[in-house]
């Protein structure tokens, strides 16, 4: 297998919490949004409904926070850009420009951050999350053309059809795979950017499909979504042909 030059473009996760276990009136204080803007030197701090990356945000007052620009260094020493972090009224949604072992420094600084801190009724303002959801992003140099994503069979139907020269030299047949869950007796959801449960993958934009560089989105942490893609490569080059 030849999968190189494998790079991990960014790492989202969701924290996931029970009902008014983020409380955002305590949050939104000015006092306490200078302090979470200070442990991340975040250039921007905005109160509003937070960009729906998750699912759906629920319309509450106040309506949540936004931090964005922020720094944090990972595992390793190397200092990752923070994209964003959203305090939603059910998710805390953290968003870096690295690997996902970065969301849990930055995930531990905020519970440092704001540990001791209570609300008026003397709860915690920040509770313990139920659950998470990831997804990432990576690009990755893999050994298999882009139309041996496609059966033999299927890809003489698409090249007869599309009018291109099997093997030939100056076009190709360039599938995107897009693979999710839906209920087997459930209406089918349909593809949107709601579809973050999705497997994504295409020639990365601005590169020859010659050169087999493939960018991909999955709805797992960077560690697991490289050995997805070593799995993906095996299994393809195993029936390519």
């Amino acid at each position: 297998m030849t999968m190189d030059d494998v790079r991990i473009i960014g790492s989202r996760r969701a924290y996931e919490f029970a009902p008014d276990d983020i409380r955002l009136s305590t949050l939104s204080l000015p006092s306490v949004v200078e302090r979470i803007r200070q442990a991340f030197r975040f250039q921007d701090a905005t109160i509003g409904t937070p960009v729906a990356t998750f699912g759906p945000v629920p319309q509450t007052l106040p309506p949540g926070l936004t931090f964005s620009l922020g720094q944090v260094e990972a595992p390793g020493g190397a200092e990752v850009l923070i994209r964003v972090v959203n305090f939603e009224p059910r998710r805390i949604v953290v968003d870096v420009a690295g690997p996902s072992a970065a969301i849990d420094v930055v995930f531990e600084r905020i519970r440092e951050s704001l540990d001791g801190l209570t609300s008026g009724d003397g709860w915690p303002a920040l509770g313990e999350p139920t659950g998470t959801l990831d997804q990432s992003t990576i690009t990755a140099r893999l050994s298999f053309a882009p139309d041996e994503l496609m059966p033999p069979r299927l890809r003489s139907v698409f090249a007869t059809a599309m009018g291109v020269q099997a093997n030939g030299q100056v076009e190709a047949i360039v599938p995107t795979l897009f693979v999710q869950r839906a209920p087997r007796d459930g209406e089918y959801p349909g593809v949107g950017p709601s579809s973050v449960d999705a497997f994504q993958l295409a020639v990365r934009a601005g590169a020859r499909p010659a050169d087999r560089v493939y960018f991909s989105v999955a709805p797992l942490d960077s560690d697991r979504h490289r050995r997805y893609l070593e799995r993906l490569e095996e299994a393809v080059v195993g029936t390519a042909r």
